[in-house]
């Protein structure tokens, strides 16, 4: 069911979403020229539910119920976008352009920026939800980011696997914890003196580049991977990967250690 329909979008448009998880507040990007604007759209719950209802009148009138915030700013295309994990009035953004944007929807202006982190596009961004002070970028440099909100800097760079970083994400069940993913997924137990880290973990398998990732926050250490293999033709369309890691690797040392001696023992 055609709960909402939001007409701010040219026909071609790539649009990357970010929905808030405290309340019914979705991102999306907006292409106008050569610039590059946000849009954010407010949803009440009120709304969805006459919508779903059926109300046609509520739907043709979304458009101008919830008028979006606009928020111009980057110079070429915004490739990621995320909110704040405890505001919905917060929210950071990436792109080609290089930059790492901080906005106030409130004011609808621009907060923060931070410069100089990567070497080439930033096509991804997450936030902490267990320290918001951090971020994580991923770049077409092949590199991921590990950024320190008040300092306005990166703390540490990550390398792993080869390829443009498509997409980073913290844990959702552990602290300390990222992964990324180009033409594989890395897994980091990472901390600010982490500066040579070797990945916890890698997946390999997919036939092409990884476009996706995500954690499957009610079941630890199960994860879900996707590759675009249509790329070429022959690889016979994309794939999806549901793994989890061995047990030992995700363990705490001195319990990995105890579970490999009892059962050496058996």
């Amino acid at each position: 069911v055609l709960h909402i329909l939001l007409h701010q979008f040219s026909k071609d448009t790539r649009v990357p979403l970010h929905l808030h998880q405290l309340g019914p507040i979705m991102s999306h990007q907006l292409r106008v020229g050569v610039m590059k604007r946000m849009c954010s759209f407010g949803i009440s719950q009120r709304r969805k539910k006459s919508i779903a209802s059926g109300d046609t009148r509520e739907l043709r009138n979304a458009k101008r119920v919830c008028e979006p915030i606009k928020l111009v700013g980057h110079t070429n295309n915004v490739e990621s976008v995320v909110f704040h994990p405890f505001s919905s009035n917060e929210l950071c953004s990436v792109g080609i352009d290089q930059k790492i944007l901080f906005w106030d929807l409130r004011t609808g202006k621009l907060a923060n920026k931070i410069l100089d982190v990567h070497d080439d596009d930033i096509n991804s961004v997450d936030w902490s939800s267990f320290d918001t002070n951090y971020l994580c970028t991923g770049s077409s440099d092949q590199t991921v980011a590990l950024i320190d909100v008040r300092k306005g800097t990166f703390v540490t760079k990550l390398v792993g696997g080869k390829g443009s970083v498509t997409t980073v994400q913290f844990c959702p069940f552990q602290s300390n914890v990222l992964g990324a993913a180009n033409e594989a997924l890395a897994i980091w137990n990472y901390d600010e003196e982490t500066t040579e880290a070797q990945p916890l973990f890698i997946h390999y398998g997919h036939r092409c580049p990884i476009i996706d990732f995500d954690w499957v926050a009610d079941c630890p250490w199960t994860l879900a991977t996707a590759s675009d293999d249509s790329v070429n033709p022959q690889m016979g369309g994309g794939s999806l990967h549901i793994f989890r890691p061995l047990d030992l690797i995700t363990l705490p040392e001195k319990e990995a250690t105890k579970k490999l001696e009892d059962n050496i023992s058996l």
